[in-house]
């Protein structure tokens, strides 16, 4: 169920509920007790089909009734340890009427009024915010433990009357008998929950007997207890109002949303300055109580109260919205009176400034180690905005840039750093991150003219990364909500349901693979293949792999892929098994491409034509395994070893009897093919004998190299001149995206170089996933006379990699004049006279 979806239903349900609340309630007792049902009916299923076999196998087949026995009994033994449900106690400093007497006879009185249960123990917490909190002692079977907790800052920030109605409003949680059912409610969510957890941490294949159950009730419950747990807030809201007063409990919401978005917008800023500054660890709550104390100023609190009342009630929480919480109290919204007495001493007496120093100590404490962090960081990022600081700006780099802007909003805010933001834009208009940065940086500035240009930038963003669109659209409707303009945060709010629904549509299309779905090539270079293909054949149990791409309607530019594999012993894993296994294995090792579905053929025999469409093109198959049990392979496996062993050692007299023997002049050894070693060991002898015995000039290795490479690679001119008359490809690309170029100008075979672009080798070509070209490898290693020959072939000196170094940048980094000199006197006869 989508967000929209879960909203529709929920608001359906709340127009039930109001029309009748019992039957609503008898409607969630019935949905429980369904769920319920299913568990008891599996349970007893599977304690029947112990007993059934017990009585069918008894005295004939002990070992067979033990293994089918034991996974039955285990899995009974999950489900009935799976609704022990274990709870940790809250934290938080102990109250007792002695360190708070004020504070017990408030629970005391209301206790009383409201009628509520008993609570064993009052906490008090660092939060801003007071709940009640209760754990059930057996479980399922409930006996609740209720602790009540109360935020200090809460207590530093309201006066009596309001704190009395935030504490009339969670104790009346605990009033009256519809809490026993809402609290029952909540502990068969988290069973429920808890079942599934189990389920998946075991990686069991039971699950089977749940998920399609599941995934329809899960929803439907959570939809229908959502309504009452919204009902019971409203009823907290009327109960705390009859105990302290309607205005009171009004004024105690104002107060909390109005000083909670002050702290958020002053006071943690201003603490995170603090650490920017190196200062010491402050004494925080001590800190935040004299920031309360100060009364804000009228025309900020007017504005922090007008957005607080354009907030709309949502359905991604329990509670509703300030606005309609003062409506149905039939309260109106206005600043509370900036000038009143904190409640803290009244409550909390003499042990007020103690409990203040333990939770500052214990603050301490916990962030210790993360405030040094985060010293030291900020102490980099000045170092290093310094650095950049002092170049010209037009000097520096796309991605040095990028880097500065940043630096520049972590030290001194968006604000500040909005002119690099801008810069880098003009600079480059294809940068979705740099659009999305400038949006939010516009975003903390208020104007028409303003909200204008950051809705610009930010759809940009949108229009450039798919995955900028949500963030984008909701910060926007946010914003145009805090400034009162309705209209348009509709609108925006409306293009993030419709990028939802997309969302949930590309889901739903690549959440199945069917034989009858649309299959192409997968599109992906040899080098983005490389971790995947050497991640495959580490499992000695596949015996084949290919991959391919599935047609996909909603964001084609985010590719469903597809890998079909073969298992050698289909008997020793299931197939499901097996393929969520990979799915997992590949996935940490970050060899799978993202939502990647596997199928195994061996049981999945409609994929047939799927694997045929794969053979027909290229890097289409990952890879093959021969049997290796036959004679016959088991005679080609070790000739060929012991063949590049000879290869290894120039011996070629030897290399000649393993081919007579069956030796494969084309099978890898540990990562190398027979001609590509003799191509290393500078054999041409041995390469012309391979050659003549079928040989492919342009095969490839494990890593993606052919012959071609090894022979520049070792500056063997003869070899390379040889491999090119064979007809050997100059402008292969390997697994890491580089050029046979790329060896060639890493060593400066100047010689080699020459060979290579005579035979139509373009340095047009990038070297590494990066970006660099051969030119910018020549810069960097200091070869000026291959990078003359590489600007005499035609390569671009103004080509950037993906970090904007240029060709030039590199060989000033390194200090490498002579290559500086040969780009400058290239540009300047560039130069039109």
């Amino acid at each position: 169920m989508t967000p929209a979806q879960f909203e529709e239903t929920v608001k359906k349900l709340e127009e039930k509920s109001r029309i009748s609340p019992s039957a609503y309630r008898l409607k969630v007792l019935g949905i429980v007790g369904l769920g319920f049902a299913y568990l008891i009916g599996i349970l007893l299923l599977l304690a029947g089909s112990i007993a059934a076999l017990v009585v069918g196998l008894s005295g004939k087949a002990s070992v067979l009734l033990v293994k089918l026995v034991l996974p039955l009994a285990g899995l009974i033994w999950m489900l009935v340890r799976s609704l022990r449900i274990k709870f940790d106690e809250p934290e938080g400093i102990p109250l007792t009427p002695i360190n708070a007497p004020g504070l017990f006879r408030e629970i005391s009185g209301l206790a009383s009024s409201l009628r509520t249960l008993r609570i064993h123990k009052v906490l008090l917490t660092p939060e801003f915010n007071a709940s009640v909190v209760q754990i059930p002692r057996l479980g399922l079977f409930g006996w609740q433990r209720n602790y009540l907790m109360i935020g200090l800052p809460l207590l530093q920030a309201m006066p009596m009357n309001e704190f009395r109605a935030v504490l009339a409003h969670e104790m009346a949680h605990l009033s009256r008998s519809h809490s026993k059912f809402h609290g029952w409610i909540y502990r068969v969510r988290r069973a429920w929950g808890q079942l599934m957890d189990k389920l998946e941490e075991k990686d069991s294949a039971w699950v089977l007997l749940f998920q399609r159950f599941l995934d329809w009730y899960s929803p439907k419950l959570g939809a229908y207890t959502f309504v009452l747990a919204r009902d019971n807030e409203y009823e907290a809201d009327r109960l705390a109002a009859d105990a302290a007063g309607a205005r009171s409990v009004a004024s105690a919401l104002l107060r909390i949303r109005i000083a909670g978005a002050r702290l958020q917008s002053d006071f943690w800023p201003g603490l995170e300055r603090r650490v920017r500054g190196a200062e010491p660890i402050p004494a925080v709550h001590s800190l935040m109580g004299q920031e309360l104390a100060q009364p804000q100023p009228a025309a900020e609190a007017e504005r922090l109260l007008r957005e607080a009342m354009l907030v709309e009630t949502a359905y991604d929480d329990t509670h509703p919205s300030l606005r309609d919480r003062l409506e149905a109290l039939q309260q109106t919204a206005s600043v509370p009176d900036p000038a009143y007495a904190s409640c803290l001493q009244e409550l909390l007496g003499s042990s007020a400034e103690e409990l203040t120093s333990r939770l500052d100590d214990q603050w301490k404490q916990e962030t210790a180690d993360s405030w040094a962090e985060r010293v030291e960081s900020y102490r980099e990022m000045a170092k290093e905005h310094a650095e950049l600081s002092c170049l010209d700006s037009d000097e520096l780099t796309d991605n040095q840039l990028w880097g500065l802007a940043r630096l520049e909003e972590e030290l001194n805010g968006p604000t500040s750093a909005l002119p690099l933001y801008e810069r880098l834009i003009a600079r480059n208009d294809r940068l979705a991150h740099a659009y999305a940065a400038a949006g939010r940086a516009l975003m903390k500035q208020e104007g028409a003219a303003m909200e204008a240009q950051a809705a610009a930038y930010l759809s940009r963003a949108a229009e450039l990364d798919e995955d900028y669109a949500l963030s984008a659209y909701g910060e926007l409707a946010d914003y145009c909500t805090r400034i009162g303009m309705a209209r348009e945060a509709e609108q925006y709010r409306d293009k993030q349901v419709r990028f939802l629904e997309r969302l949930r549509q590309g889901q739903l299309e690549r959440a199945s693979v069917l034989p009858t779905d649309s299959f192409v090539p997968h599109g992906l270079e040899a080098y983005e293949l490389a971790p995947l293909t050497q991640e495959l054949r580490q499992y000695p149990i596949l015996r084949e792999a290919y991959l391919v791409r599935k047609v996909v309607t909603h964001f084609p530019n985010k590719p469903k892929f597809v890998l079909l594999i073969r298992n050698k012993r289909k008997w020793r894993v299931w197939s499901r098994t097996l393929a969520r296994l990979m799915v997992r294995n590949l996935a940490k090792e970050e060899a799978l491409p993202s939502g990647t579905s596997i199928i195994v053929l061996n049981t999945s025999r409609r994929f047939k034509p799927v694997q045929e469409q794969a053979l027909l093109h290229p890097h289409g198959v990952l890879f093959r395994r021969e049997s290796a049990w036959t004679p016959a392979a088991m005679l080609r496996s070790l000739s060929s070893r012991r063949m590049m062993e000879a290869i290894a050692k120039r011996r070629t007299g030897a290399v000649r009897f393993w081919l007579a023997m069956g030796a494969d002049p084309n099978r890898i050894e540990q990562g190398m093919l027979p001609l590509s070693m003799a191509a290393n060991q500078e054999d041409l002898v041995t390469m012309k004998l391979l050659a003549e015995k079928g040989a492919r000039i342009d095969e490839k290795n494990e890593d993606g190299n052919t012959p071609l490479f090894w022979a520049a690679y070792q500056g063997d001119e003869e070899a390379v001149n040889w491999l090119l008359e064979q007809g050997a490809d100059p402008n292969v690309r390997y697994l890491t995206g580089r050029s046979v170029l790329s060896a060639v100008c890493m060593h400066g075979h100047a010689a080699v170089l020459k060979i290579l672009l005579n035979a139509g080798a373009r340095p047009i070509y990038t070297c590494h996933a990066d970006g660099e070209t051969p030119l910018m490898i020549a810069a960097y290693n200091g070869h000026a006379e291959c990078a003359s020959l590489l600007l005499a072939a035609g390569a671009d000196p103004e080509v950037r990699d993906k970090h904007g170094n240029t060709a030039l940048s590199f060989a000033k980094d390194c200090g490498h004049e002579s290559v500086v000199q040969a780009l400058l006197d290239h540009a300047s006869q560039e130069q039109p006279a």
